[in-house]
């Protein structure tokens, strides 16, 4: 089962070419902030905190959740977290040819 925990619809390619919608099933929220530092010449320069998580979901066997690259980023122990691939932006709606798995997990390991 696919569940989609972005803000937005993703219309994904099928294996026999056709898409398919995914609508989202709730979105995964990211407590955050910005803190300035010392500007450099006259831009502004700003370091980012990440607090703490809304609707973070445990993992679940034969789940696999569509999240941000920033969701993936933070939680490098999560496999059962993807990402869209080979993305299209057109108005409002995102179309994928492909799901890639999360590529900060150690695979390897």
């Amino acid at each position: 089962m696919i569940i989609n925990l972005t803000w937005h619809d993703i219309i994904v390619k099928q294996t026999d070419g056709k898409f398919k919608t995914i609508t989202p099933s709730g979105t995964i929220r990211l407590s955050y902030s910005l803190i300035d530092l010392e500007p450099i010449d006259w831009v502004r320069v700003t370091k980012s905190y990440y607090g703490w998580w809304v609707a973070l979901p445990k993992p679940e066997k034969n789940i696999i959740y569509i999240v941000s690259r920033i969701v993936c980023e933070l939680h490098q122990d999560r496999p059962d977290f993807y990402i869209v691939n080979e993305k299209q932006t057109v108005w409002w709606k995102t179309r994928v040819n492909s799901l890639s798995p999360n590529p900060y997990y150690k695979w390897d390991e």
